[in-house]
């Protein structure tokens, strides 16, 4: 991913989830200075804790002991060629020693490290190490406290970094009675909108539960229509047809109408589960549809008039189609109400498919035998239409005119 742009810092808000199945948040804000990070990051910690339902904000910046700093004066240690990497490597040759060479006695198996360092009476105050000497490019011996500034200040545990630069990470918990992660998401989004104008330095990116539940959806809308495509083909295949598809899919948009009245009516937020229950029923609500129109093409077949077959497959099979919904919808709806124990992930689940499968069998009975007539009589339009055309052009051409009666002789569309 890339997080970082035109040298830009980043800050990153991403989810995961706990042991107890509370959604907590995790703020990331990146910079240069510890100073900056913490600056910036009070700001997100400030502003959730005024959202409602989010507690146990932190961060992962922990304070350490306290530690001392040498700062090199510029001025001082100009003159004398000495760098930065130069004072360093002086204070850590006395320190921590140099590694010279190495021994190896006659009965031992490994090498032994010779290391040159100070005698531990020379450097147990921090003014022994000030006294520390460096050459410098003059052959000069400079000691430290002649070029460089001591400050103490506490640390850090640790420094978490993100494409090389320093990261520091905020969490809090969320109360899902008062509030999501999406909500929460939502929220920052429009408070932090205009983040690069107040912060020319600092980026922030949403990520965690609230990037993977919009990566989720974004993923589930571009599988719909695959699924769509495939159930399209399955109908087209076993009606021979390209238009009485079309029939059966008007049975899809019902059953979403189900989903938001169940949904809505139990209470149910938008979940996981719940978009796929959402796939999942488009492949389901359309087997009503498929009976009637089956039905219908049979029944045409054997001679039977359109309107009259049409009638007749809401007659004879109303029976079937309701039994074989309402027991699957009776099935579910203890779960959906929650009457054995509430879940949060089985319990919109099964809302979704049963108050889906419940509008569906409804509306099928009525749409699909009403589009069946529709389509049938704009095809017999189409038919009578592109007959005509047929017989003008032929007279036109002077070769008489040319039958088409035999296409309206098979009584099913095409």
């Amino acid at each position: 991913m890339n997080w970082l742009k035109n040298n830009r810092t980043s800050a990153l808000v991403v989810g995961l989830a706990i042991v107890i199945s509370i959604a907590a948040y995790l703020g990331l804000l990146t910079s240069d200075g510890a100073v900056k990070v913490r600056e910036r990051e009070s700001r997100i910690q400030a502003h959730l804790a005024t959202i409602p339902g989010v507690f146990g904000i932190d961060d992962n910046l922990k304070e350490g002991p306290r530690e001392l700093q040498l700062r090199i004066d510029d001025e001082r240690a100009g003159p004398y060629g000495l760098t930065f990497e130069d004072l360093a490597n002086a204070l850590r040759a006395a320190n921590d020693g140099i590694l010279s060479s190495s021994f190896r006695a006659p009965s031992a198996v490994e090498d032994d490290d010779i290391r040159v360092l100070l005698e531990p009476a020379q450097r147990d105050r921090i003014l022994d190490l000030l006294e520390v000497e460096v050459r410098s490019s003059t052959g000069h011996l400079i000691r430290l406290a002649d070029v460089t500034d001591l400050q103490t200040s506490n640390g850090y545990l640790a420094y978490r970094r993100v494409n090389g630069q320093r990261a520091v990470t905020v969490f809090a918990d969320v109360d899902d009675d008062l509030a999501t992660s999406i909500s929460v998401g939502r929220n920052l989004e429009a408070r932090f909108a205009d983040i690069r104008a107040r912060f020319p330095q600092v980026d922030l990116i949403y990520g965690g539960e609230y990037q993977e539940t919009n990566e989720a959806m974004a993923n589930t809308f571009a599988a719909f229509p695959v699924a769509l495509l495939l159930i399209y083909m399955l109908l087209a295949t076993l009606f021979r047809s390209y238009l009485q598809p079309f029939i059966v899919l008007t049975s899809i948009p019902l059953g979403f109408a189900g989903i938001v009245f169940g949904v809505g009516a139990l209470d149910y937020k938008i979940s996981f589960s719940l978009l796929y229950a959402s796939v999942g029923l488009a492949g389901v609500v359309v087997n009503d549809a498929l009976v009637l129109v089956d039905f219908i093409n049979r029944a045409r077949r054997n001679g039977m008039p359109m309107l009259e077959a049409v009638a007749q497959a809401g007659a004879q099979r109303l029976r079937p189609v309701i039994l074989t919904t309402m027991t699957t919808v009776a099935a579910l709806l203890s779960m959906a109400f929650g009457l054995l124990g509430s879940s949060k992930s089985y319990g919109p689940f099964a809302a979704a498919i049963a108050f889906g499968l419940l509008f569906a069998m409804f509306g099928t009975l009525f749409a699909i035998p009403l589009s069946y007539a529709t389509l049938s009589e704009w095809e017999d339009r189409g038919r009578r239409l592109f007959a005509t055309l047929r017989e003008a052009r032929g007279s036109a051409t002077g070769s008489g005119p040319m039958s088409g009666s035999n296409e309206s002789e098979t009584g099913v569309p095409v």
